[in-house]
């Protein structure tokens, strides 16, 4: 969704959202920015289907087989999904607030899309002979599309996010999606929001997880838990920035450095958390 993030960061910059209010950009649908939705969508699939095609099923075609990963990458992979799910649901709510649909049908179309596009890369996992559909996979990625709906259902939701921080591990043919080594993933809760009044807007507890040192045939052996602090970037920035169809799920999603403590599996501070 990177290439589809990039076209819409140049189009909305020439034509910016409405700001009068923070939950509907338009008053009614804009057929040009359904299409530049549509379309962008379109080229952004197709970017990703091409590196995955490159990057995981080259040479894998065989019959379709179910195969269950739970161990996979000691759950950073399984986090991935959820973080995938959550993103894709968000990136689309905005996006067709954005083009003038209501918060109600915005929300639904972003969790349908989410779950749609991820569960056929389950599918076409499912076709690859060292791979296979994983139940586990396609269920932290419905899980994640439907979480924003969740959150708007139980206030108790509200507060807690999951972001993500990433620092290249130099790895070779390793991206940001399976570069599980250099992924923390992080469990945010809003201060506020969970009644501490004098806590700025902008400030959230975090609980870090990471899965490091790879060991025989790669895979990670060593799981590193954190204690720290999150910045809410969407509350930090201008609402001209924030209120861009893309920004704000991605701000939702990114764990800005900052100060934690590694708690196992030994004790360790980090005057930045990343």
């Amino acid at each position: 969704m990177i290439v589809l993030s990039l076209i819409l960061a140049l189009t909305t910059l020439c034509c910016p959202p409405d700001t009068t209010t923070s939950t509907q950009y338009n008053s009614s649908p804009s057929i040009s920015r359904l299409g530049l939705i549509a379309g962008s969508t379109v080229i952004s699939a197709t970017a990703l289907y091409i590196y995955q095609r490159n990057a995981w099923w080259k040479d894998q075609r065989g019959p379709f087989h179910i195969q269950n990963d739970w161990e996979y990458a000691l759950w950073a992979d399984k986090l991935g999904h959820l973080l995938g799910g959550i993103f894709i649901s968000k990136l689309y709510h905005h996006l067709f607030l954005w083009a003038g649909l209501s918060d109600h049908t915005s929300q639904w179309i972003g969790a349908g899309v989410g779950s749609l596009y991820l569960l056929y890369i389950e599918v076409q996992d499912g076709f690859a002979r060292d791979w296979g559909f994983s139940p586990g996979d396609a269920a932290f990625d419905l899980i994640g599309a439907f979480y924003p709906l969740l959150q708007r259902r139980f206030p108790l939701l509200q507060p807690i996010s999951i972001k993500m921080s990433y620092w290249p591990s130099g790895r070779p043919n390793k991206a940001v999606f399976d570069d599980y080594e250099g992924q923390t993933y992080w469990l945010t809760a809003n201060l506020r929001a969970l009644g501490i009044r004098q806590s700025p807007s902008w400030l959230n507890l975090a609980i870090g997880y990471a899965a490091r040192k790879p060991g025989r045939w790669g895979f990670l052996t060593e799981p590193r838990f954190f204690v720290g602090i999150d910045f809410e970037l969407s509350d930090l920035l201008t609402p001209r920035v924030t209120q861009l169809p893309f920004a704000k799920p991605l701000l939702e999603s990114f764990h800005a450095p900052a100060p934690a403590l590694q708690v196992y599996p030994r004790l360790k501070p980090w005057l930045l958390g990343y």
